[in-house]
């Protein structure tokens, strides 16, 4: 269980803030404790959601966030050319928002990508809604991880990988 002022990552919704913790009767008559989360990044929203919620994570540590851009240059995700297939994989990734498996999607998109511009293509609109939104989840977590702006991730992960060559 989370507490109140913690961060926890809530699937593909973002990072958030335990605001509180309520008690609610239910419709069935009994009664459930809820979490009040309020975002960190982005649009200010509220959300109140059971505590048993399954997509509600806790963010990386600091060391978590220095295994995964250690990891980087060796994670890799196949390309998956059955479009629907491809999407549910995207869409699971970003759901379950590993850190890991964050950085595989986006080396893969991204790899496709260059593909396309040499072929003076683009990618399609779900696959590049899915790099948008993998790099905005993997940036916000790391930069909450790390206690740095979110503008300042990109150019921590490359200083990083230039280390490690």
């Amino acid at each position: 269980m989370f507490k109140v002022g913690e961060y926890l990552r809530y699937g593909s919704r973002g990072i958030f803030q335990v605001r509180g913790i309520q008690r609610r009767l239910l419709k069935t008559g009994l009664t459930a404790d809820f979490y009040v989360l309020t975002s960190v990044f982005g649009v200010s929203t509220q959300i109140i959601t059971p505590i048993s919620n399954l997509q509600l994570k806790p963010v990386m540590t600091r060391a978590e966030v220095e295994q995964v851009l250690d990891q980087i240059s060796t994670v890799s995700m196949e390309w998956i050319d059955d479009k629907h297939l491809r999407e549910e994989t995207c869409r699971k990734a970003l759901e379950e928002g590993d850190g890991l498996n964050l950085a595989a999607l986006i080396k893969m998109l991204y790899l496709q990508k260059q593909q396309k511009l040499k072929e003076h293509k683009d990618l399609s609109r779900a696959d590049s809604e899915a790099f948008r939104k993998a790099e905005e989840l993997l940036r916000e977590e790391i930069s909450l991880s790390l206690g740095i702006a979110p503008d300042q991730v990109h150019d921590y992960i490359v200083s990083r990988l230039q280390e490690r060559s």
